[in-house]
């Protein structure tokens, strides 16, 4: 499976990225760093926003062009797809939008070596890609 991001949605969610690590940093250089506290400040809280924010998915009718750049030389064919997004999908998806925070919990949070992270259910659909000629 590939994932993508656009590049406006990688700027910005970089620099809400970079205030929390500057905040932990700071917490962690004066020896005050409790993850449980630190997740539910301000810095997380806005890129929990963000993230949430930038879910721009809609019900309709999508067409993708895959662009490859390689080392090597080669021809990609069928490079230009569509497929379709119902508000099922749509609904199904935006559940992921509840597991963000657990999300962060689960990668931040340290373990002691007896636990094990929560199995974190993502909500994915399967369009059917369609090459366009």
């Amino acid at each position: 499976m590939i994932r993508f991001r656009d590049e406006s949605y990688n700027a910005s969610y970089e620099k809400h990225e970079a205030k929390c690590t500057k905040k932990e940093a700071f917490l962690k250089e004066a020896g005050n760093l409790d993850y449980n506290e630190f997740l539910k400040g301000e810095e997380m809280k806005d890129l929990y926003s963000f993230v949430k924010q930038s879910f721009n998915w809609k019900s309709g009718k999508y067409e993708m062009l895959i662009d490859v750049e390689s080392p090597e030389s080669f021809i990609l064919k069928d490079n230009k797809y569509k497929f379709e997004l119902n508000s099922l999908d749509i609904e199904y998806i935006e559940k992921n939008k509840d597991l963000i925070e657990r999300y962060y919990e689960e990668i931040m949070i340290p373990m002691n070596q007896e636990e094990e992270h929560a199995q974190l259910n993502w909500s994915w659909r399967h369009p059917y890609l369609k090459a366009i000629k």
